[in-house]
């Protein structure tokens, strides 16, 4: 038994560095650029509270907190760092090397985020082990750790890593709750759901899990007061984690209502059913092949039958999130994240279960290489998939057009572009961004110069995209330029019907140019959006 307990700990210690190092491959991807068009914006809060002195976020839209808060904190010790050894005299020294040279704080804060995510990884062996053993557990995590679609999302700052990791610990302790019916397991699961619902409102789902643990138990007083206690729980890590969700309650308010728009470019929902199957059949099966998806659901269905807990706790808490979020008006791929440790659970139980039952029925096969061979068919699709994200990551269409665009353009020239592409602002060229209400903008006076969130808040106006088709007519002539690197453009004339009026501003803009190059993705080999550079006319 010591020995066995030494391998699984052996085998887990690996799935961990495998994870770890997927996560930290390639992780400098895009840097200096800023080709997430969200990231920045995480990184700008924080750094912005830091130097206006301030605990208010003044942005809650996901809410986000924690995040903003974790890299707040990771900023700080940054800069404190760089003021103690004297390499920065000042703070405001400290930002303009920031703005500089990004990797200085989005390197930090981008390992923290893969450790998160190995993190997720170690409680998904957990949750797996819990509810059906450990060979689960390993199974489970090492899904996990070479889910390509984890592993992306691992590598960008955002907040949907951090709320995967704290509904899986509010899961966790929620099955300790049913199995041992304590008081202090409901009351840490409860301040966990907390911790995660201030991180993505959609996480409130989890608490389902602290209920089912409870009502499987007995609906009794006691499971009253364990509910009432898990409950003071929520409210009380939410209140510890983002007070300013309580205090400036009107612009949580204004920045749901922000986030809640019923279109969006390329990811514009088709109701519940279709919405559903976008996150339960495409997304899935574009990381996990058919097998694993025959394997989730397979499994889904073994564990509501062999695991009371996990009937009360794993699978009501997954399909209250899967509903939740396929009722929204849109669909983003990770969206899904937060589901992904269950859904590899449910795949390792049932390659258990199918592996045992090989070996009893051909007790002449070695069972451990039955094991082997049925883990093997399974994590295969992911792990190609994984290899296939990792190559598309290290060739970004965004990246071949800027090495073009140094070949290509001319001194003198000026260059309006889309996306943030910081690699190629000491070019000989006048950049311009467009930046909402303001038109297009000289892009490196408004990086010297510091950005506030709130500046780029207004100025958008709403907009989920700074781009050039929300330009408005009025400022059209503040974009004449000699050349367009544009990441849009394409994406809106595939939605011409829902954008007319944004496709209406490129016209303007574009006629009568040229596109003189194009990239676009390649499945396994080339990643990113398409990138269209247009030579225009001399104004």
């Amino acid at each position: 038994m010591i020995a066995e307990g030494r391998t699984r700990t052996t085998a887990l210690v690996l799935i961990l560095l495998i994870a770890l190092a997927l996560r930290l491959n390639n992780i400098t991807f895009g840097l200096p650029s800023l080709w997430d068009p969200d990231e920045p914006i995480f990184m700008l809060i924080p750094l912005n509270m830091i130097t206006d002195r301030t605990l208010d976020p003044g942005w809650f839209g996901h809410p986000g907190s924690t995040t903003i808060y974790l890299i707040g904190l990771i900023d700080a010790a940054v800069a404190g760092f760089g003021l103690a050894i004297g390499r920065y005299p000042d703070i405001a020294s400290f930002t303009r090397a920031a703005v500089e040279n990004p990797a200085l704080l989005f390197m930090p804060v981008r390992v923290v985020m893969a450790l998160i995510g190995v993190g997720t990884v170690w409680l998904t062996y957990s949750v797996g082990r819990r509810l059906q053993g450990p060979m689960t557990g390993l199974v489970a995590a090492l899904l996990l750790a070479i889910n390509a679609l984890h592993i992306a999302w691992s590598q960008v700052i955002r907040t949907d890593i951090n709320a995967s990791l704290l509904m899986m610990a509010c899961i966790a302790f929620s099955i300790r709750a049913y199995d041992r019916g304590r008081l202090r397991d409901f009351v840490i699961a409860g301040g966990f759901a907390g911790l995660a619902t201030v991180t993505k409102w959609p996480a409130i789902t989890v608490f389902v899990a602290v209920l089912g643990a409870s009502v499987a138990r007995g609906f009794d007083r006691r499971g009253l007061a364990n509910i009432g206690a898990a409950g003071a729980a929520l409210i009380g890590a939410m209140s510890v984690a983002s007070p300013f969700i309580f205090i400036d309650w009107r612009t949580v308010l204004a920045n749901l209502n922000g986030e809640a728009r019923p279109f969006h470019l390329a990811h514009t929902g088709a109701g519940f059913l279709s919405n559903l199957q976008f996150y339960a059949i495409f997304e899935i099966r574009s990381t996990m092949g058919w097998v694993g998806f025959a394997a989730v659901v397979a499994g889904a269905v073994l564990l509501a039958r062999q695991s009371r807990a996990a009937r009360w706790t794993l699978i009501p808490a997954t399909a209250a999130f899967l509903a939740l979020i396929s009722a929204q008006h849109l669909v983003w791929s990770r969206w899904v994240l937060p589901a992904l440790p269950a859904i590899c659970i449910f795949a390792a139980a049932s390659a258990e279960a199918l592996w045992r039952t090989i070996s009893r029925r051909m007790p002449r096969l070695n069972p451990a290489v039955v094991a082997a061979a049925v883990t093997a068919g399974l994590i295969i699709p992911s792990l190609l998939g994984s290899v296939d994200q990792a190559i598309e990551r290290a060739n970004d269409t965004r990246g071949q057009a800027a090495r073009w665009a140094e070949a290509h353009i001319p001194p003198g020239s000026t260059v309006v572009i889309e996306h943030l592409e910081l690699s190629l602002r000491h070019q000989p060229w006048k950049f311009l961004f467009p930046v909402g209400r303001a038109g297009c903008i000289d892009g490196l006076n408004a990086l010297s110069g510091g950005i506030h969130y709130q500046q780029v808040e207004q100025l958008r106006g709403g907009s989920p995209i700074v781009d050039l088709g929300n330009i408005p007519a009025d400022r059209v002539k503040s974009c004449h330029a000699d050349f367009a690197i544009l990441t849009y453009y394409d994406l809106y004339k595939a939605e011409a019907d829902h954008f007319p009026k944004e496709l209406g501003i490129y016209h303007a803009i574009l006629a009568p140019g040229k596109t003189v190059a194009l990239f676009a993705p390649r499945p396994g080999r080339v990643g990113g959006p398409i990138v269209r550079i247009v030579a225009l006319p001399q104004h």
